[in-house]
């Protein structure tokens, strides 16, 4: 065994500890490194990551393959490398470099995975290269009906042993083309009894799943980190190790899965890239990162979503800027008593007139709200739900938004989506569009358009100009607007591009931005964007929406990655006469209480008069600013557990805490049936 550097007694032996370290050593070990956890490589390019003495995971020779031109392809390791650097943002780093090769002799492919160790962060990355690019890497195209890419959503809580299985919306790779790091799931390898969670689906909680052993996982397009936990031993003990892997960049393109053992290789779980990306350039660089905690899941999210901040030197719009994080909001969603089918059901009403009603009346009852949302219902539509002009209707606005937002006397969270086919800008020739996979979908009733990425920028920044009354803004149908575009699936960079675009543009008009129906992989590519301050959390919420408020996992991740979760706007009386939905809602206080200790927006959509202003004052001051815990809930770890190793078997708990002048710390636990 390799002694530990803290065993190193003193400098005067370190020439003898090294001649030692030598003899102990195996011989065909070339590189290890780690704190937390190990990881070591042998001369044959095999490696293993070694938690507390013990093997967790380990690297199958069979899986070390290559899909290009066309085929998978055997690697042939040529040679290694050992050297050091240093990054801005981690700084100094150590190194190994395998460098590969494909076996066939026509054509052959060079590609270099190198790992990499930040020991002041205790942060690997696994970094694949190809200094002179690859072709042929696509596995099938998006919108085949192909097995091994249709995306099967499982829901399934981990204690629960019935599985129910429904076909997604969409086609989402669920294959990779290479393979940096894999590791062996065969019956043998710890992975079968390892915990795991991981973020999967729309909203970042749509399929989200933990269990023992991977049984659920997905991974895929539509995934997002993977955390690997011990679950031996009493959840209080002293030591609790957690791994996460994850997408270091590329993060639309990365992804993790589940290799099924064929003839050819055995059972594994492999990170690298999507099956949909047909080429890569030279010089292109793929990157996943692991990094580990002795206290559990919690610490280990956290301390993943640090080091990858760090990393991209992360920061956020000014508080200053964003209302929709930082005040209390009023919101005319999917839910909300003024949503669309409000103004269907009631034709006479004029929105920008009731509007003002419903601020005269929140001022009148001492309700500080700080904005007002507009949901897709204030601008024109085609059939298939897609935006034709990013304008007012002007039934709905006929004396402008300039006109409201001076009425109302706060700024507007102005809402976009996918664009029609046959939108406005198009016509005119002033931005070029790409068509989406013709599908009926629940809301996209036929395709869709999206301006083409190198536009991106160029295109929101003239939309946004024309509106001054907007304080924020919102991008929804995230999944929509990646997974239905073979585009954007097709081609490295192209979905990254599309949505910088549309974030510096915020960032240059001074707004924040919110994501909704993001998949998890939307989240970790925030950190490159400080226009992007928050995301919902969970599935639109209306009356008798059911167990929506359970927020808690997709909270740890946006929590990890300093976005504000948002629950959905909340009624505050559970009686709403003349509401579209004609029902009454429930548990309303539960869903105020969640939504102030989410740690994100605040948003109510009671009717004209209907607000509990004594309820919805407990969340905010009477500046309207929200009084929030100083981090979001997250669940205890005792929720991913085993119910034989003290796991909590009904119910919920979350904890957060609030730094306040008087106290250190404050405890908020949470428990519901």
């Amino acid at each position: 065994v390799r002694p530990h550097p803290k065993e190193l007694m003193s400098a005067a032996n370190k020439a003898i500890i090294c001649l030692l370290f030598v003899t102990v050593t195996r011989s065909d070990e070339i590189w290890r490194e780690g704190e937390v956890f190990e990881i070591s490589v042998q001369s044959n390019g095999s490696y293993s990551v070694i938690v507390a003495g013990e093997l967790w995971l380990q690297s199958s020779a069979s899986l070390n393959a290559l899909f290009a031109n066309g085929q998978w392809n055997a690697l042939l390791l040529k040679g290694t490398r050992r050297w050091n650097g240093s990054t801005p943002g981690l700084g100094f780093f150590s190194a190994l470099d395998l460098s590969f090769q494909t076996t066939n002799s026509d054509g052959a492919i060079s590609m270099v995975n190198t790992f990499r160790y930040h020991k002041d962060y205790d942060l690997f990355l696994f970094e694949t290269l190809f200094p002179q690019g690859a072709k042929g890497m696509a596995q099938s195209k998006p919108g085949e009906d192909d097995s091994n890419t249709r995306n099967i959503k499982v829901f399934s809580h981990a204690r629960d042993s019935r599985q129910v299985n429904r076909i997604g919306e969409f086609w989402s790779s669920g294959v990779t083309s290479t393979r940096f790091p894999s590791f062996d799931f065969s019956n043998e390898t710890k992975l079968h009894t390892l915990g795991y969670a991981e973020w999967h689906g729309r909203f970042s909680a749509d399929s989200n799943s933990y269990g023992i052993g991977l049984q659920f996982f997905k991974g895929g397009t539509e995934g997002g980190p993977l955390v690997l936990f011990d679950t031996a031993g009493e959840v209080d003990r002293k030591q609790s190790h957690a791994i996460v892997i994850s997408s270091f960049n590329n993060f639309k393109h990365a992804i993790g899965s589940k290799v099924i053992a064929t003839s050819s290789h055995t059972a594994g779980l492999v990170f690298g890239l999507q099956s949909y990306i047909t080429e890569v350039q030279a010089g292109f660089m793929l990157q996943f990162g692991m990094s580990g905690s002795t206290h559990g899941v919690s610490a280990a999210v956290e301390s993943w979503g640090e080091k990858l901040r760090s990393l991209y030197g992360t920061t956020r719009i000014s508080p200053d800027l964003d209302p929709t994080n930082t005040k209390l909001g009023y919101w005319t969603d999917n839910g909300a008593y003024y949503d669309g089918s409000y103004w269907s059901k009631n034709p006479k009403a004029v929105p920008q007139d009731v509007l003002v009603e419903v601020k005269q009346m929140l001022d009148r009852m001492k309700v500080p709200i700080a904005y007002i949302q507009l949901d897709p219902w204030w601008y024109p539509n085609d059939d298939h739900g897609g935006c034709t002009e990013w304008v007012p209707q002007e039934k709905f606005f006929p004396k402008g938004l300039p006109w409201l937002r001076d009425q109302l006397g706060i700024p507007l969270l102005l809402y976009a989506n996918y664009f029609s086919v046959n939108n406005t800008y198009m016509k005119r020739n002033q931005f070029d569009f790409i068509d989406s996979l013709n599908f009926q979908l629940t809301y996209a009733r036929g395709p869709i358009a999206n301006v083409v990425p190198e536009q991106s920028y160029k295109f929101y920044d003239y939309i946004m100009s024309k509106h001054q009354s907007m304080g924020a803004f919102e991008v929804d149908f995230l999944d929509f607007q990646f997974l239905l575009f073979s585009q954007l699936q097709q081609h490295v960079n192209w979905s990254e591009m599309w949505m910088k675009g549309m974030a510096d543009a915020a960032l240059k008009h001074n707004v924040s931005m919110q994501l909704c129906m993001e998949l998890p992989n939307d989240l970790l590519q925030s950190v490159l964007f400080p226009a992007i301050t928050n995301a919902r959390a969970s599935e639109d919420d209306f009356p008798t929406a059911g167990n929506r408020w359970n927020i808690a996992m997709t909270a740890m991740l946006m929590r990890a990655l300093d976005i504000g979760p948002f629950f959905d706007d909340i009624w505050t009386r559970a009686d709403q006469p003349g509401n579209p939905y004609g029902q009454s809602s429930n548990d309303i206080r539960l869903r105020t209480f969640v939504s102030a200790l989410s740690g994100g927006p605040v948003g109510i959509s009671d009717g004209a008069n209907l607000t509990d202003a004594e309820l919805i004052m407990r969340s905010c001051r009477e500046d309207g600013v929200l009084l929030k815990p100083s981090r979001p809930v997250v669940p205890l770890d005792a929720h991913f557990m085993p119910a034989n190793q003290g796991g909590v078997t009904a119910g919920n708990i979350w904890n957060t805490h609030s730094q306040v002048p008087i106290f250190n710390c404050m405890l908020i636990p949470f428990m519901h049936d």
